[in-house]
């Protein structure tokens, strides 16, 4: 699969360099994300944002239709770890237990992929047009999984932190696979800017000991284009 895709791409870009394009450039991060259920470890919630940057090149097939070839680096979200946190007060001393997996970096990626732009109608001062994508998802960065089980003390009235104690502690490596990158939304064009809400899934397994985890990256992102 990986050949193919490289493959394909190349005899894309070959293709469209017999004409004219447009180089784009594009900024853009995530509304919302998810990463598929990672068992005990985590039930797939993410932690703050992704973003992104990257590069298109666009050729005109039709007075509507223009195909391309990207590729980006993607920050994805970290992954949230799947943890039970409890707090006793005992006086002026407050203990708070936390036990299980701490968050963590799932992977980023860096997409290299083949593209289509569809214009709905090119007469309007703001063109809406419909895009989707499908390429390739190098996959990468991933972090070791943390587990921990401790306590801290902290006096309520002066906040001082009184420290703690580790009841265990311990890490398990991890491995990311690469795999299929998708997306598909719309746009809004004026002159050389565009906004675009895509839908975009980055395909990947993690591998913790000797299991795989279905780790497919989801996520609704507004990317911002401007066309050189």
């Amino acid at each position: 699969m990986k050949k193919i895709s490289i493959f394909l791409l190349l005899g894309t870009l070959s293709t469209l360099s017999l004409a004219a394009g447009n180089l784009n450039v594009r900024v853009g991060g995530d509304v919302k994300s998810k990463i598929g259920s990672l068992g005990s470890y985590s039930d797939g919630d993410t932690e703050d944002y992704g973003y992104e940057i990257g590069l298109e090149y666009m050729k005109p097939i039709t007075e509507r239709l223009e195909l391309g070839i990207g590729l980006a680096y993607q920050k994805h979200a970290k992954v949230s770890g799947n943890k039970i946190e409890r707090s006793e007060l005992n006086g002026l001393i407050e203990s708070e237990f936390s036990k299980g997996y701490n968050d963590f970096q799932g992977y980023d990626s860096i997409p290299v992929y083949l593209t289509g732009k569809y214009t709905l109608n090119n007469n309007w001062l703001i063109k809406p047009y419909l895009k989707a994508s499908l390429g390739y998802s190098f996959n990468f960065g991933n972090e070791d999984l943390e587990y921990s089980d401790d306590v801290q003390h902290e006096n309520e009235l002066t906040d001082t932190d009184l420290g703690g104690e580790v009841f265990e502690s311990y890490k398990l490596s991890t491995k990311i696979k690469n795999g299929l990158y998708y997306s598909a939304g719309l746009g809004l064009e004026y002159r050389s800017l565009s906004l675009e809400t895509l839908y975009q899934v980055n395909n990947g397994k993690l591998s913790v000991g000797n299991k795989d985890y279905d780790a497919d990256y989801e996520k609704i992102s507004l990317i911002l284009n401007y066309k050189i």
